[in-house]
């Protein structure tokens, strides 16, 4: 809500609706819509990044593993004792 009594963004949403059949913004003026929003992406990626780490260090550790021993290329005498 705090966006709707903004006068910018109040411009911007006027400007849009005056110009309907508009262009479409060019490479360059995405770069700067980028740089003029870094700091809310900064912080929503740091949020996630730590939101990440916290989530990881609290879940369980589960270790799984399996062997089975393939016993077709041992000489007889060592298949006799692979199976004891």
């Amino acid at each position: 809500m705090a966006q709707l009594d903004n006068p910018r963004v109040a411009r911007e949403s006027e400007a849009a609706a005056r110009a309907p059949d508009a262009e479409l913004p060019q490479f360059p003026e995405l770069l700067i819509v980028l740089a003029k929003r870094k700091l809310f992406i900064l912080k929503l990626v740091g949020a996630a990044t730590i939101l990440a780490l916290l989530i990881s260090l609290l879940l369980r550790n589960t270790y799984t593993a399996v062997a089975k021993i393939m016993n077709s290329g041992l000489s007889p005498c060592a298949r006799i004792i692979a199976e004891a």
